[in-house]
């Protein structure tokens, strides 16, 4: 929309007339913009969808709270009701000290109305606050613009460049061989070789989090939720232009379940014998008995294409005596919503495969509950390590059901598409879903559906309520399914209204952003955002539009429209997290020490640019440090569904939802520093050189070859430098005779050469030393065959001596080529040229 000034003189007229009686009208000279709505909208709660209407609605509504007006008279002919004028109360009333408190006097005033109303209707600069009297605030104008910066935010500002970039983070955490058209320059294959150790070949998937983790629940929730917004919101994959990497995703992580499932019976959904799944590779123990084995995914910090050999990647596995119905039930929800994407693009013989093995995943978990061999004597479920011992990992659901029903949705739904499913085989699914609504004591819950862990409520363990959500919009003709609507309007409303000090835990920040207060100050996004998508998908899909507003609101704060005007979407905005909690975007060459203030190679924000990670978020107060905590700056596969839900949601629906990236990623996230400063140069193969002695009849020059590869991170075994040097008059190659000392013992040199007239050169061949750009120590080594050799310490460098001996008066020049500006002090020498095997990787040739 182009707003001119009869737009924004429409609108303040209206705010006029709603009761804006302190606000000035603006003159031809004052510059006029764009509104500015402040977010999140106390327009919400009234259903307003478009930005004039909220302007208005929100205007009134403060301008009355400032002026003293409470309970009906604050909400008399906006829209809301009576009812609600407690929870727009509580809502104003929970940041009048805060982001309402514009002029910065600690208080909520008609003067902030005013400069509100006028930053909403377009005003910016002296016209805030031409006219005010100055009464006692401390801002200037200039201040208090730099201040409301971070609560402006501008309606459809790029929701469909925000899709874009949460499709993109799932490239980013991929495992094994990288999927056809992987975007992401500074990833490579990784753990090719996951279930060696059980005779499997388990490459692929996704992993975790900002570790190297890979757990079959988070992956399969994930994998369902991305299903099910393409099945919400099938347009918005369309406008974005995102059915391509959507569907990429999903293939790259289903066929990684495929995998993942040991059937020596695929062609019966009845016959298990031999059943087996791997659930889970390199998983933490959640009780410490046993642990799990040492060195462990943690102990490590640096890309996944380099841990093989310095971590154990231990497999678990769940079969028909141990056995793992919630895993199964949520790969089963994954892999028929992923049936039903693909048979919609045309592929319907992947899709016919995914739903076949579907069925036979829900009929394991429906075969095959937890039992007392298969949990804890706490409840909590265990899996099968190689050897056959009990292992209690993380990332378990202990009642499968919410996963069923989600499964059952599915699989309903592709049962039921033509040339896809069997008509036939959806009732079943039908009857199971309407029997645990008239029966949920019987699958496990209570009258209520409690589930009693926080992160299951809406996280990974969890998907009774995008469950409620898929049953609710196919069977919007069944009683006993639609009697449920009340129950998610119920839950969704705990969200929806939430207040700074509510009594059941449901709360919102000063800024607004609802959460639920079950652990304190951390991974505030996660169950967020997880509901949020089931709010717009409920309120668009029912007509229950109330929800579909909320849910935006919450949207455009983690967007930016927050107190600090920070985006929590990486690469979404100006300001956003740079320093995550992610191995593989951090781009360490140095371990722990490049994360680690003070130590050497420390480098303060991530090297790599993780597009469309959404990390834990911000705290209780809306404060968010940047500071790689685990709990606020780690992104988690768990996460991002919730956000690409919510964002499809609103791209399918708003008129103006931005444009995509022509390329991601973008060409400045690639632009590499070349300079010669050791500590921060992102050169990926240098050498070092520093002077150690000079005569009549030798030079000596001690050496040393970095590999600090980061696009992607490799290790390298074929690495040898070349020196180059200037021959004195009267000297050739073969006066002069080449020795290496104080190196590894792979180290070895070659003859002196002739490159061309007056030019020479020698090798250091360093072939046979595993160079890896990362530390660890020795006790964290794996052992390997062969062995590593060289300095478990310095991974990523190798060093020797080179010493060129000749008669007197024979020699070479000592400022030129790989020898100009050496001296004796160590320098990055960019005139040694680096190979790797024969190709030049680093360096020049003179």
């Amino acid at each position: 929309m182009q707003w001119t000034t009869r737009p924004i003189a429409s609108t303040l007229c209206t705010l006029a007339m709603a009761g804006w009686g302190l606000l000035t009208p603006p003159t031809a000279a004052q510059p006029v913009q764009p509104p500015c709505p402040i977010l999140p909208s106390l327009a919400a709660s009234a259903g307003a969808q478009n930005s004039g209407e909220r302007l208005t609605v929100d205007g009134l509504l403060l301008s009355r709270y400032a002026a003293g007006l409470r309970g009906n008279a604050l909400v008399a002919g906006s829209g809301l009701q009576p009812s609600n004028a407690t929870a727009v109360e509580s809502f104003i009333a929970a940041r009048t000290g805060t982001s309402l408190d514009w002029d910065g006097d600690l208080a909520f005033t008609p003067r902030d109305a005013t400069l509100i109303a006028r930053r909403m209707a377009g005003l910016r600069g002296d016209a805030l606050a031409a006219g005010l009297p100055a009464g006692g605030a401390p801002r200037t104008t200039a201040q208090v613009s730099d201040f409301i910066a971070g609560n402006c935010y501008t309606e459809g500002s790029g929701y469909a460049r925000a899709l874009q970039l949460g499709l993109y983070f799932y490239e980013g955490q991929e495992s094994g061989a990288l999927s056809p058209g992987n975007r992401v320059p500074w990833r490579g294959p990784s753990h090719l070789d996951d279930g060696a150790d059980v005779g499997r070949d388990l490459s692929g998937g996704w992993y975790d989090a900002g570790d190297h983790w890979k757990s079959n629940l988070t992956m399969a929730y994930s994998g369902a939720m991305l299903a099910l917004s393409r099945i919400n919101f099938p347009l918005a994959y369309q406008r974005a232009d995102q059915n391509s990497a959507l569907i990429n995703s999903l293939r790259h992580v289903n066929d990684y379940f495929l995998k993942t499932i040991n059937d020596p019976n695929p062609g019966s959904t009845t016959n298990f014998s031999g059943y087996e799944i791997a659930i889970d590779i390199a998983g933490k123990s959640d009780d410490g008995n046993p642990a799990e084995p040492s060195p462990n995914l943690h102990s490590v910090w640096t890309g996944a294409e380099l841990t093989d050999g310095f971590t154990v990647r231990q497999t678990l596995r769940v079969n028909t005596t141990v056995r793992g119905p919630d895993v199964a039930a949520a790969m089963a929800a994954s892999m028929a919503g992923a049936a039903w994407v693909l048979h919609a693009q045309g592929d319907s013989s992947k899709a016919a495969t995914y739903l076949t093995t579907a069925r036979k995943l829900f009929a394991y978990a429906r075969a095959y509950p937890f039992d007392a061999a298969s949990t804890t004597s706490g409840g909590f479920p265990r899996a099968l390590t190689p050897s056959g011992a009990l292992f209690q990992v993380g990332y378990r659901a202990p009642n499968a059901t919410s996963g069923l029903m989600l499964a059952a949705a599915m699989l309903f739904q592709a049962e039921n598409t033509s040339g896809l499913g069997n008509a036939a085989n959806a009732a079943a699914y039908l009857n199971f879903a309407t029997d645990v609504i008239s029966n949920p004591t019987s699958y496990g819950f209570d009258a209520t559906w409690d589930v009693s862990a926080w992160w299951r409520e809406t996280g990974s363990g969890n998907t009774m309520f995008p469950a409620l959500q898929l049953w609710l919009a196919l069977q919007p003709a069944n009683t006993t399914i639609q009697n449920q609507a009340s129950f998610l309007r119920t839950y969704l409303d705990k969200w929806r209204l939430a207040s700074p000090s509510q009594a059941d835990g449901y709360r919102v920040t000063p800024g607004g952003l609802a959460y639920r207060n079950s652990l304190g100050d951390s991974f505030l996004l996660q169950n967020n955002m997880n509901t949020t998508a089931v709010a717009a998908a409920y309120g668009l899909r029912s007509g229950q539009t109330v929800y579909y507003t909320w849910a935006k609101t919450q949207l455009d704060y983690v967007l930016g429209g927050n107190p600090a005007g920070r985006s929590y979407v990486v690469g979404y905005g100006s300001n956003w997290p740079k320093k995550l909690h992610h191995r593989g975007a951090s781009g360490s060459w140095t371990g722990f020490d490049g994360i680690t203030p003070g130590k050497p190679g420390y480098q303060e924000f991530d090297r790599h640019t993780l597009f469309g990670a959404m990390p834990g978020g911000p705290k209780r107060d809306d404060s968010f440090a940047d500071d790689r905590t685990h709990a606020h700056s780690e992104p988690g596969l768990n996460f991002s569904p919730g956000l690409i839900g919510a964002l499809a949601a609103v791209v399918s629906e708003e008129s103006n939802v931005g444009a995509i990236d022509s390329f991601l990623p973008t060409p400045s996230s690639n632009l590499r520093n070349t300079s010669t400063d050791w500590a921060t140069t992102d050169r990926e193969f240098f050498a070092e050189a520093r002077l150690a002695g000079s005569s009549t009849t030798h030079v000596s020059v001690d050496l040393k070859i970095n590999n600090r590869s980061r696009w992607p991170a490799r290790i390298t075994t074929t690495n040898k430098l070349r020196f180059f040097f200037a021959l004195n008059a009267g000297t050739s190659v073969g006066d002069l005779t080449a020795t290496v000392s104080n190196g590894p013992p792979n180290v070895s040199v070659g003859s002196p050469t002739l490159l061309r007239a007056g030019i020479g050169y020698v090798d250091v061949d360093f072939t046979g030393e595993r160079l890896s750009p990362h530390f660890v120590w020795q006790a964290r080594l794996v052992p390997v065959t062969p062995p590593k050799t060289g300095s478990p310490d310095t991974l990523y460098v190798r060093s020797a001596t080179l010493r060129l001996a000749f008669a007197s008066g024979k020699g070479i020049g000592l400022t030129a080529h790989s020898l100009a500006g050496t001296s004796t002090t160590n320098i990055i020498q960019p005139l040694i040229a680096v190979y790797e095997s024969n190709t030049l990787v680093g360096g020049v040739v003179p």
